[in-house]
């Protein structure tokens, strides 16, 4: 690739859900829209943001085989598209560690856009949404799921610890949701059976998911379906000694995976 589109960061344009929004009706003058699934791409492009540069940087093989008449003219449209500032340069690297890549796809024939936003019939998966922690005993600890696939009544949750620690105990072990209005929080005992943690938990049920390969959701909206459609796991693991535990956690419902991760 040896050009690059310069656009200037103003209003919301460099929270990634808006500018997925304005690629989205910059690139439909082309016939192109976003999509979120890699095999119905027809290409891609990489914008680097960062909140300490005026401009984000954008590239693309698009970009590369435009005439010098289309790429004044693809200012203009991105220009309008994203409120701001547009301008073709010569490529440079982003090795500043301060920019962040994302990268967008788009394609001639389908669109997030027309993707529906939740899912129902699928199966269930969840997304571990929780930065990465230092899982530690003798300190509480709250892990976020959201679901990205279809509706499940109860879930089975295994702790399997690397480390053997014989007065290891999990506890104030609890489930709490929100409901759009307010919190509900359920508490429940996890039984440890041959060095494993394992818990049965019938009162968790979600009639649906949110699927991820829908653009519709976006900003604020998005964050509260998420909440809606997702749990946060809170537990206690309770030890004499202080140790960084290492290990895997596995969410199942129904003898199907919903989630498998090392803690």
């Amino acid at each position: 690739m040896k050009r690059m589109l310069m656009i200037k960061r103003k209003g919301f344009n460099y929270y990634t859900d808006y500018t997925e929004l304005y690629l989205h009706n910059a690139f439909q003058n082309y016939g192109y829209s976003i999509v979120r699934d890699k095999a119905k791409s027809d290409f891609s492009v990489i914008v680097y943001i960062s909140e300490f540069a005026k401009y984000m940087m954008l590239t693309s093989t698009f970009f590369d085989e435009l005439s010098e008449s289309d790429a004044v003219n693809l200012c203009e449209i991105f220009s309008n598209a994203f409120k701001s500032e547009a301008a073709i340069a010569d490529i440079v690297e982003c090795e500043n560690a301060s920019f962040e890549a994302y990268e967008f796809m788009l394609s001639k024939t389908y669109s997030a856009y027309d993707e529906p936003v939740y899912m129902v019939d699928e199966p269930p998966k969840l997304e571990w949404r929780t930065r990465d922690i230092n899982f530690e005993t003798n300190k509480n600890y709250s892990m976020s799921f959201v679901n990205v696939g279809g509706k499940f009544s109860g879930i089975n949750i295994t702790f399997d610890f690397n480390e053997s620690l014989y007065d290891l105990e999990l506890s104030d072990a609890h489930i709490s949701r929100f409901n759009g209005h307010s919190f509900s929080r359920q508490e429940f005992v996890f039984k440890k059976e041959n060095g494993c943690f394992k818990a049965d938990i019938d009162f968790l049920k979600l009639e649906k998911g949110i699927n991820p390969k829908s653009a519709v959701l976006r900003a604020k909206k998005r964050a509260n379906e998420e909440e809606r459609y997702g749990f946060w796991l809170g537990v206690l693991p309770v030890s004499k000694e202080d140790v960084v535990l290492k290990g895997t956690l596995t969410i199942k419902s129904d003898n199907i995976e919903l989630f498998r991760g090392n803690i």
